[in-house]
């Protein structure tokens, strides 16, 4: 081999290696180093490498295209609202909601459970109780001092007024099953002994020459014709009538006055929250009360529930993504990930197109030294 095709191959492999060398040189620079090198004083050009140094720049870039084009409020909610998404929400809180009415648990104790103790019914309920306090006691000092006549709403005293023959035939229907009783024909078997023996001696011999239960038995017969007639359900539908007219005179002071109030309200409010659904029941297992509920909640409120959750998302999910931020998550989370950690994932990802890029540069480096090569050998 003679020296001119020496030297031409010596130039094509200085090319090719100055041509790869170049490009792996220049890939490297893009992270490394990653701080500043000085010698003294002077800082040595090119360092840090170019993502180091704009790292900044790239993160508030990088947030801006994230916010602005990737994660946008109008993605969001076509990801939402056209896929399986909500059918699938739903779905899932269905069977979440089922699973927890069936528990073997109070609801107290699936929160201790579940919560880690950080929610507890007994502040719920303290606050329903407070609530109702507050509120009764509001209600009392304020219409304490008018008659009540003015404080029921006209149609509540109409709906009175029209139900007192109800009232009356009830209390007419239960003396008489008590009075046929055989508690009922005790008590009247007792009035007669002591109405006779109230009468001295000659009331207990009069009573011993008759017979007591003959005697109970038409006092019976009289009070049952007396209840079944007409003008006594009219005189007891009058009686009642007017007594309702008196208490309408009369104040809440007037009524309660005789009566330790806070004791009264606290009975009322105890008696109200061991009847309320649900908040009542709270201190029995879910699955001894809770399946009495199931149909409305998954049927009513879970279905009602997932539409304001949507309707939600759809007014209120632009201003919540904003001032969720983003971009700053994204500036925030750029400029705090480890250098080396990016480094190693983008030439993990790019290994095999990085290596071109150096084959590339090498090819291209080889042809300029074949180029130089041939150009000194035909024109020097």
């Amino acid at each position: 081999m003679d020296y001119p095709i020496v030297w031409l191959l010596v130039l094509t492999f200085v090319g090719a290696v100055l041509g790869g060398g170049t490009n792996i040189i220049a890939i490297r620079m893009l992270f490394r180093p990653h701080r500043a090198i000085y010698i003294g004083s002077v800082k040595i050009p090119f360092t840090p490498g170019l993502i180091p140094k704009r790292r900044e720049e790239i993160a508030l870039q990088l947030g801006k295209m994230v916010e602005d084009h990737l994660v946008t409020p109008e993605g969001i909610q076509q990801r939402i609202f056209q896929g399986t998404f909500m059918q699938d929400f739903g779905e899932k809180m269905k069977r979440v909601l089922k699973e927890f009415l069936h528990q073997d648990l109070t609801v107290d104790e699936w929160l201790q459970k579940n919560t880690s103790g950080r929610w507890t019914t007994s502040a719920a309920r303290g606050a329903y109780e407070k609530g109702l306090k507050d509120k009764i006691y509001d209600m009392v000092m304020e219409y304490k001092s008018q008659p009540l006549d003015e404080i029921l709403p006209p149609e509540w005293k109409l709906r009175l007024v029209a139900y007192i023959p109800n009232i009356s035939d009830s209390l007419v229907m239960k003396l008489e099953e008590y009075l046929l009783s055989a508690e009922g024909n005790a008590q009247i078997d007792i009035m007669v002994s002591r109405f006779f023996e109230t009468k001295g001696s000659v009331g207990g011999f009069f009573g011993k020459m008759v017979s007591r239960t003959s005697i109970s038995s038409i006092i019976l017969k009289e009070i049952q014709r007396f209840l079944k007639d007409e003008k006594t359900v009219l005189l007891l539908n009058d009686l009642i009538e007017r007594e309702y007219k008196n208490y309408l005179k009369k104040t809440p002071e007037e009524i309660l006055s005789n009566v330790n109030l806070e004791r009264k309200v606290d009975s009322i409010i105890h008696t109200i929250i061991s009847e309320t659904p649900i908040i009542g029941e709270w201190d029995r297992p879910l699955k001894e009360w809770a399946f009495q509920y199931e149909q409305v909640i998954l049927t009513t409120f879970l279905p009602s529930f997932i539409d304001g959750i949507t309707t939600i998302i759809e007014k209120h999910l632009k201003t919540a993504i904003e001032r969720i931020g983003i971009q700053e998550i994204v500036q925030d989370e750029v400029n705090t990930f480890p250098l080396s950690r990016l480094e190693e994932m983008l030439l993990l990802v790019a290994n095999r197109e990085l290596k071109m890029i150096a084959i590339l540069g090498a090819i291209i480096g080889g042809g300029v030294g074949l180029v130089q090569g041939v150009f000194v050998l035909f024109f020097y």
